[in-house]
């Protein structure tokens, strides 16, 4: 019996508020395991546990304001147990094959492999799609595959196992459709494709064999989510992973990655011909591949036209370059390093006056004076190195105030190599071959620069197949210090960019130099007085008769048409 003063206690009244641990969210029945993916849900587990969840998210579904629809749910049961689950679950829809889930495939084997199958004729017809586009924009075609179709068949490769089998049409396809309309090279070998599967910064195309990676995603993606898995499992109400330990799994995981490719590239290189092996050390250059890595922004500059494309593959690999001629003007056979050597034309300086104009326009951003070929001081018994440029009026190619500290002039002198010329085919590496470069840049104005400029000379070497030297990676980090600093970006992006720039600059340099014209497109008219017309001097014409005006006439008509053609020459 309770006190008397409790008798006149008022009592609260109940609490409707809905409670937010409700049985939904709780792993109160152990056998039904569920899982949440934003607004939806899936439950694994013996039938009768499933009945209990189903209806209780019926319940306690709409005062969440989340109402579950039996027409879009769908039970995944074995055989002898559908006649069952038809009773308990009357209104959902019940299949003993499977049914597809979040992107990927849950059932029986035949089934998974028709939901793949389905899949494969799907992305077949896009790959068709995207190959006659590479036709018109094979630039374009080949960003929307590597970053986009490609992408989506990576998700069902790390969410669905053992079906590297059913992507075999889908690679049939790239290998003998979409790769020979972009790039304009019929692949001629199980080694070529494997190159071109390799990521751009090893030397490849990133243009990827599904059959090949299939497994070894599904293995990843196992190791990363393993912790999730053990969540969903074990019913974790939090998500309370260990960082730390994922961080690990995903380093080792592109650890694994990096090294499998990187032994892929090495044995490519011994197996391959050495017209094309001897070119993947220099593709696998920082910055080299930047115009494969990034978007083709038209805005920028960052985006060629089909040939331009197609012949950057060729020289990329050495490849037959289609539709040049055999002979150069200069009588020498037009070979792939013949054509970024010859002086006839001019498109060795203007490679060269294009990136330097590049380069001060950058500073311009950063530097309070940019001078294009600046005049150095004349020399007046100032004791210099031996070889130094002592001449009255020698230039550089740029000067700017500022960038590396406060004042001070800095001076650049440009060079743009070929790996490919005999000057540099002593060389076994692409850092030995800046090197000297750089080193005869310093020897040539570098005390110079110190003593009578008081600045500092920087030899800025870059290379054809878009290398550059440590200078200039030196150079470029600083302009992209600054420039941060200034535009409060992030750095890395910065120098991305830059490095993306300087690389189409210089693509495009070359890119001329491969389709330009060497020549006069006429050779040079004859002067009339150098004419041999076959005339021969009579002293009476008259007594010659009409036929004798005729052949006159004739003669004086050919004189004039060889006298317009010179005037209008």
């Amino acid at each position: 019996q309770k006190p008397p003063e409790e008798n006149n206690k008022i009592e609260p009244p109940p609490d409707t508020t809905p409670d937010r641990t409700s049985e939904v969210n709780k792993p109160s029945n152990k056998a039904a395991k569920h899982i949440w993916f934003a607004d939806d849900s899936g439950a694994a587990g013996r039938l009768k546990a499933l009945k209990i969840w189903w209806d209780t998210l019926q319940a306690s579904g709409p005062v969440y304001g989340y109402f579950p629809k039996p027409s879009k749910t769908w039970l995944i049961v074995k055989e002898e147990y559908q006649e069952e689950a038809k009773s308990l679950f009357p209104d959902l829809n019940i299949t003993t094959e499977g049914c597809r889930y979040l992107g990927s495939f849950i059932g029986t084997e035949s089934g998974k492999n028709t939901f793949i199958q389905a899949k494969c004729v799907e992305w077949i017809e896009e790959i068709k799609g995207l190959a006659s586009i590479a036709q018109h924009e094979p630039h374009l075609a080949y960003a929307a595959f590597v970053y986009g179709s490609s992408r989506r068949w990576s998700f069902l490769m790390r969410t669905t196992p053992d079906i590297a089998v059913n992507l075999q049409p889908i690679e049939d396809k790239i290998r003998n459709l979409l790769i020979p309309n972009m790039t304009g090279h019929t692949i001629r070998s199980n080694l070529e494709r494997s190159l071109f599967s390799l990521p751009a910064k090893l030397g490849g195309l990133a243009i990827i064999n599904p059959v090949e990676i299939a497994d070894n995603e599904y293995k990843n993606s196992l190791m990363a989510n393993q912790q999730l898995t053990e969540h969903i499992l074990k019913q974790h109400t939090t998500l309370n992973t260990n960082r730390e330990a994922g961080k690990a799994v995903k380093s080792a995981i592109s650890l694994s990655n990096a090294k499998r490719y990187e032994s892929l590239k090495n044995q490519l290189m011994n197996d391959l011909p050495p017209s094309i092996s001897e070119k993947i050390p220099h593709a696998c250059e920082k910055g080299a591949s930047s115009w494969l890595t990034g978007l083709p922004y038209e805005k920028y500059g960052f985006v060629l036209n089909k040939r331009g494309f197609k012949d950057a593959i060729a020289l990329r690999y050495a490849l037959p370059i289609a539709n040049i001629a055999k002979k150069c003007i200069c009588g020498k056979d037009n070979t792939y390093n013949h054509i970024l050597i010859c002086k006839k034309g001019g498109f060795v300086n203007s490679r060269h006056n294009r990136l330097r104009d590049t380069v001060a326009s950058i500073l311009e951003k950063i530097c309070n004076e940019v001078v294009v070929e600046p005049t150095l001081q004349p020399c007046t018994g100032e004791s210099l190195r031996p070889g130094t440029i002592l001449d009255d009026g020698a230039r550089l190619d740029i000067a700017a105030r500022g960038l590396w500290s406060p004042m001070e002039m800095a001076f650049f002198d440009i060079r743009v190599l070929h790996p490919g010329a005999k000057s540099n085919a002593n060389h076994n590496t692409p850092a030995k071959m800046y090197s000297k470069h750089e080193r005869e840049k310093e020897r040539k104005y570098g005390d110079r620069c110190v003593q009578i400029e008081k600045g500092t000379c920087n030899g800025l070497v870059f290379s054809t197949t878009g290398g550059m030297g440590p200078q200039a990676t030196m150079f470029l980090k600083r302009v992209a210090t600054l420039l941060a600093a200034k535009t409060s970006q992030d750095k890395s992006l910065i120098m991305a960019n830059l490095r993306r720039r300087l690389r189409f600059e210089l693509l495009k340099t070359v890119l001329i130099a491969v389709r330009g014209h060497r020549g006069r497109y006429y050779e040079k008219a004859i002067p009339v007085d150098e004419l041999d017309l076959n005339l021969a001097h009579t002293t009476n014409d008259e007594d010659r008769g009409d036929d004798v005006d005729d052949e006159d006439d004739e003669v004086d008509d050919e004189v004039e048409n060889v006298e317009e053609e010179v005037s209008e020459e």
